[in-house]
């Protein structure tokens, strides 16, 4: 099976010779307790991201994806908790840090966008309140000169008339003006990372394929990182350099985005590969994945996807594999054997 991704704009190249990593994660653990048992969300994540490149997060709903987002800000709540592991940026871990240091962080060095804005924006505030507070909170900026910097954020990306939808209310804009609302806000002070938290599910293929050009043109234009979380494969083809699959909490599979899509080597990335819609199939009922995810509460000892791959054995059942390889990491025992 070969998949051949096309990327809209050059993606920023920036991994220069001794350059440290932006930001990374060392066997990051977290834990929700549910019905009294713990359920072990993220397991064991390690992940480097570089200047200027662009991390895709795939893999099915309660994977983990949006928890290893919540933890980079430091937003784990209860009955969530960080149980073990680093997240370090620029070499500091943020998990050690004083609140007030996370907190000139979150919103200003790391940022994020969030699936639905109509539930992350203030419905009672409007646009422009909610993008010139970022200016206000971080850069001190009175309220007049910050109201200036959200009409040209929104300038920025993209929406007309900048000037008077400022004054608008979230209500009062489309799914897409609202999307471009909270990258304005998002990229307000300019941060190192943008977390996109599944940023263009809600939209129609349309509006979906404007917001991704607009985040890599300003990705082209700040130098920006991004961490692209999501579960459309095809989407993630477009946008991502490197790729990280996860299941049930952990990674089994990562790899430069070309690397991966056209050499998948892990049966569960085989299998959702595998079910995206192709023109040889025209008419014909999409395959799917057997079974469903596991529940998390009830830990196995061996592989997680054991149990619905189709190449499993005894030693999958009763030994967890570990991530191997140099560029392109699998963790599965059969990880050579094709079943695509």
């Amino acid at each position: 099976m070969t998949i051949v991704t096309q990327k809209r704009s050059g993606a920023v190249e920036s991994i220069r010779e001794g350059e440290a990593p932006l930001l990374e994660i060392d066997v990051l653990c977290v834990e929700y307790q549910s019905d009294g048992s713990a359920l072990k969300a993220v397991d064991e994540v390690s992940l480097v991201l570089r200047t200027g490149r662009t991390l895709g997060v795939v893999g099915e709903s309660g994977c983990g994806k949006s928890t290893i987002a919540l933890a980079i800000l430091n937003l784990v709540q209860a009955p969530g908790r960080i149980t073990a592991g680093s997240i370090r940026y620029r070499g500091d871990d943020i998990l050690t840090m004083p609140d007030h240091a996370v907190q000139g962080i979150r919103g200003n060095r790391i940022a994020m966008i969030f699936q639905e804005p109509m539930t992350a924006l203030n419905p009672v505030y409007s646009i422009g309140d909610q993008i010139a507070e970022v200016f206000q909170i971080h850069e001190g900026m009175p309220r007049d000169q910050a109201m200036e910097r959200a009409v040209a954020a929104l300038e920025e990306v993209q929406i007309p008339d900048p000037a008077s939808r400022v004054n608008a209310y979230p209500h009062q804009l489309s799914g897409g003006m609202r999307q471009r609302a909270m990258i304005a806000m998002a990229l307000a002070c300019k941060p190192d990372i943008l977390i996109a938290d599944e940023a263009t599910t809600a939209l129609d293929v349309t509006i979906q394929a404007q917001i991704l050009d607009l985040i890599q043109a300003l990705q082209d234009q700040h130098r920006m990182s991004i961490i692209f979380i999501s579960h459309n494969l095809g989407v993630v083809s477009e946008i991502a350099d490197d790729v990280m699959v996860m299941y049930a909490g952990r990674i089994v599979e990562t790899a430069p985005s070309d690397d991966l899509f056209n050499d998948p080597r892990h049966p569960y990335t085989q299998g959702l590969l595998d079910t995206l819609p192709r023109p040889d199939r025209r008419g014909r009922r999409l395959p799917t994945i057997a079974g469903s995810v596991p529940d998390l509460r009830q830990v196995t000892p061996g592989c997680r996807f054991a149990p619905r791959c189709l190449i499993s054995d005894q030693h999958c059942e009763n030994a967890v594999p570990a991530l191997s390889g140099l560029d392109h990491r699998t963790a599965c025992f059969n990880a050579s054997t094709d079943v695509s």
